[in-house]
């Protein structure tokens, strides 16, 4: 006799059969299938988003096959599968075992008082092993995942459960605490406890699946759209210098917002996918009609968390007192409580405190606005701003979703500034209006106004009868295969160079050049880790070891003249993990003569970090490789020997590498000078290394590089947000200067200059930079090494993800561009090599 599980086991089968039942799974997996292939092609967030999107796939099938008694607790088993999938096993594990201690912690048979207590005692020891007050072995890589699984949700599960006679079953409290999309997403909406047990399965199974593909769709679409913003938008306060420019920042500032929102919908959009049918995490945000108005449609999820844990019991305590006087403090309290919230969030996330001025700030302007606007509301017989009581499009909804958007984007744009100098600075440039920025600024303001006047309102779903499956999932099916259609190279090939431009860059998942900018500073340089640190950057930074830079080692010290800094002589020291050593002239190189041998071809090289090769061993940059091969391969092909010097130093600029040719290179009596260009990031560090020289009062030695900084009017006691925008006009004439100065010095001893292009990894850089034309306009020998990584995974080149300079393969294929190129030149450089069948070092490596 068939027992009852056989029985189930049967009918599902049977269910499955059905051609309506296949059909829809076919239709749904089709659909994920596609957004599993754009996340791919995309890189869509992370190889860990990739790898989780995976086991979405292959989870869904297998749990719609499933019986509904066995769904859930699979959903849990595949959560903590998720967890050691996404995380590894080793991080992996060490987040369940924490999470399962401050569980068992939460079911303690003890009154709620003292187990409360036990929980905070246990979360103060975790943020003692966070800041490594107190020794743990714990991976800093877990404390965001853990962070994101349990601040929020374990204060509101200890509300339910202290409000609750029982707690729920072992599956619902692991699928709720370590749900499948959190370990790809340390961001994550704050899911409230009830409304994820309601919810499950309270709709057709189908019509849930649907809006969860609908949803991972938007999300999708939002994470594309960031990265064209994140690109093509995004602004250094800097560079902002007229009235359109200020627009773009306060506009860019805000809109980058599209990436939490992303993240958020394709959450949920998961959780569909499994039966939990939540409701929307963000509501047509950009068309709020007031800030009361913004605090229901934006992060929905944490204003619910927000009311239920801090206002209604603050406005039921406080009533007898007057009902507008208990909405004021209600609400008081919680703005307080979520800027005290956000800097805990920060510390779990990020591990320093957020307790900036402009962080409180901040908050108490929304918060004033918000109170302000509900006492409003409050008055009898007034209606909610939202409403406007008009069907079609109106001009009193487009006005104060402007007025609502635009304050707040100005107010946001000031809490995310890199200081409040430079913020402040930037309105002087409101006076300047070209007329193509304020024709793009008056044709974007007159859509926008088109598009808020509409009645962007949540659709009343208690009132709307089941929607038919079969046009959402045509269209979503639609949209998903154009956006793959249009990734697919032999198609966005065919287009303009610029399109193509574009579709590539949106489909790296990498730092736009602001961030390598601050990311280079900080190979140089403590960067507060403040505001400026977007979420992008700061996931890249998360690992970052104490001593990344090489000015808090012993083999740096500073100079007060212009050369600004120099690596000592005969040290041994441990950077980066390696052993770092310098020879008697302070180059981290094998050791030379001062005076050239006879018969020997020497260079001197000059660069920044990737030259002077931080993380990798004497003999593994790509300067002593080339040298070893010149020695070992063409002695006495016309010289006896070969030497290239390496007179790198992290983060030097080309101005100081201009102080570096004349104070010290020179000396060596070389047959040639190389020097080193790097397209996306020398003009911005070259106009900080300025400003800072000037601001500090250091002597510029150099008329014409004094004359553009009396042109800009900057003097040492210029505030530093204000002299970068006054130099920043000057950035490219300085790099220029550059140039010249360094052919000029060359030329007059007639010896021949190179300029290596370089680009730091996974940050390509415009092939067609003016500067470099403009260097082979001066007579250097241009060498463009920017293909040597090409072919190569960027992630198998790099010392890590947060240190972007080469690795030894990565120096190799440096060395064998650079070897290339040179046998190539002829005898342009006076070498005169003969022609060696010897395959490259890579090959050699990889044999």
């Amino acid at each position: 006799m068939a027992t009852g599980a056989m029985v189930v086991a049967r009918e599902r089968a049977t269910h499955l059969l059905n051609w309506t039942t296949l059909s829809r799974l076919l239709a749904t997996t089709l659909q994920l299938g596609l957004a599993v292939l754009i996340v791919r092609q995309f890189q869509i967030e992370s190889r860990a988003f990739y790898n989780l999107s995976l086991l979405v796939l292959g989870g869904f099938v297998l749990h719609v096959a499933l019986p509904a008694v066995y769904r859930l607790p699979f959903f849990a088993l595949l959560s903590l599968t998720g967890t050691l999938v996404v995380l590894g096993i080793g991080n992996g594990l060490w987040v369940l075992g924490l999470g399962g201690l401050l569980l068992v912690l939460c079911h303690l048979p003890a009154r709620f008082g003292l187990r409360l207590g036990l929980i905070l005692g246990a979360a103060i020891l975790l943020a003692a092993f966070r800041t490594r007050l107190l020794p743990s072995g714990i991976p800093l890589a877990i404390w965001p995942v853990l962070a994101s699984m349990f601040m929020f949700r374990m204060a509101i599960y200890l509300y339910d459960l202290n409000h609750s006679e029982k707690a729920g079953s072992p599956a619902q409290i692991i699928a709720y605490f370590f749900m499948l999309p959190n370990t790809a997403f340390p961001l994550f909406p704050v899911v409230d406890y009830k409304t994820f047990i309601r919810t499950y399965y309270d709709e057709d199974e189908w019509q849930i699946y649907q809006r969860g593909m609908q949803w991972i769709l938007r999300g999708l679409l939002h994470l594309i759209a960031y990265r064209l913003v994140y690109h093509y938008l995004t602004l250094d306060l800097a560079e902002v210098r007229t009235g359109p420019q200020v627009i773009e920042y306060i506009f860019s500032s805000f809109i980058l917002y599209l990436r939490v929102s992303g993240m958020y919908h394709i959450a949920v959009g998961i959780l569909h996918l499994f039966g939990f049918r939540l409701p929307e995490t963000n509501h047509f945000w950009l068309f709020c009609q007031s800030f009361t108005d913004l605090w229901r449609r934006m992060n929905i999820y944490f204003k619910d968390f927000m009311m239920k844990l801090v206002y209604y019991p603050s406005f039921f305590r406080l009533r007898r007192t007057g009902n507008r006087k208990a909405i004021a403090l209600a609400l008081v309290a919680v703005f307080v409580m979520t800027w005290a919230l956000h800097a805990v969030q920060w510390f779990w996330l990020r591990g320093g405190l957020l307790l900036t001025f402009q962080d409180m700030l901040f908050y108490v302007i929304l918060g004033s606005l918000v109170i302000y606007q509900s006492l409003k509301e409050a008055k009898p017989g007034r209606r909610r701003m939202t409403d406007t009581g008009q069907a079609g499009w109106s001009a009193r909804r487009s006005l104060n979703a402007f007025l609502t958007m635009g304050l707040l984007m100005t107010v946001w744009s000031f809490w995310t500034a890199d200081s409040v100098d430079q913020w402040l600075a930037m309105w002087s440039t409101l006076s300047v209006w070209p007329a193509r920025g304020t024709a793009i600024v008056a044709v974007s303001l007159i859509g926008y106004l088109a598009m808020a006047g509409l009645p962007w309102r949540a659709p009343d779903l208690s009132a709307r009868k089941p929607a038919g499956l079969f046009r959402p999932a045509l269209l979503t099916t639609g949209a998903l295969s154009l956006i793959f259609v249009v990734g697919q190279p032999r198609i966005y090939q065919r287009l303009s160079p610029r399109t193509v431009a574009v579709v590539q860059t949106i489909q790296e998942n990498r730092l736009n050049q602001r961030d390598n900018a601050i990311l280079l500073r900080g190979y140089y340089e403590k960067v507060d880790n403040g505001n400026q640190l977007g979420s992008q950057l700061w996931e890249v930074k998360e690992g970052e070891p104490d001593n990344l830079r090489i000015t808090e080692t012993a083999a740096f010290r500073g100079r007060d003249d212009f050369l600004g800094g120099e690596l000592i002589p005969s040290i041994s020291t441990v950077f980066k993990e390696r052993e770092f050593q310098t020879n008697r002239w302070g180059m981290h190189d094998r050791d030379y003569e001062h005076a050239k041998a006879p018969g020997t071809w020497r260079v001197t090289l000059l660069g920044p970090s990737d030259v002077m090769g931080p993380g990798v061993g004497e003999g593994e940059t790509f300067e002593a490789l080339v040298e070893e091969r010149l020695n070992r391969e063409h002695r006495g092909d016309r010289h006896q020997r070969y030497e290239i010097l390496n007179f790198g130093v992290a983060a030097f600029t080309l101005p100081q590498q201009v102080a570096m040719l004349d104070q010290r290179a020179l000396e060596f009596d070389p047959d040639a000078v190389m020097i080193t260009f790097h397209p996306a990031s020398d003009p911005p560090t070259a106009l900080r290394y300025v400003t800072g020289a000037v601001l500090r009062g250091t002597e510029i030695p150099y008329p014409e590089l004094q004359g553009y900084i009396l042109k800009s009017g900057v003097t040492r006691t210029t505030r530093e947000a204000s002299a970068k925008r006054q130099l920043w006009p000057y950035a490219n004439a300085m790099l220029e200067w550059s140039f010249r100065q360094m052919a000029e010095a060359c030329r007059a001893r007639g010896i021949p200059i190179v300029l290596l292009v370089l680009d730091a990894i996974n940050e390509p850089s415009d092939p067609e930079q003016p500067l470099i034309r403009y260097a082979d306009s001066l007579g250097y020998i241009v060498v463009d090494l920017r293909n040597a990584p090409k072919g190569h995974d960027p992630g198998s080149l790099m010392l890590a993800e947060w240190d972007r300079h080469p690795n030894k393969l990565g120096h190799r294929l440096l060395a064998d561009a650079l070897y290339g190129q040179l046998v190539s030149l002829g005898d342009t450089l006076g070498l005169g090599l003969k022609p060696t069948s010897t395959v490259s070092l890579t090959n050699q490596e990889e044999q």
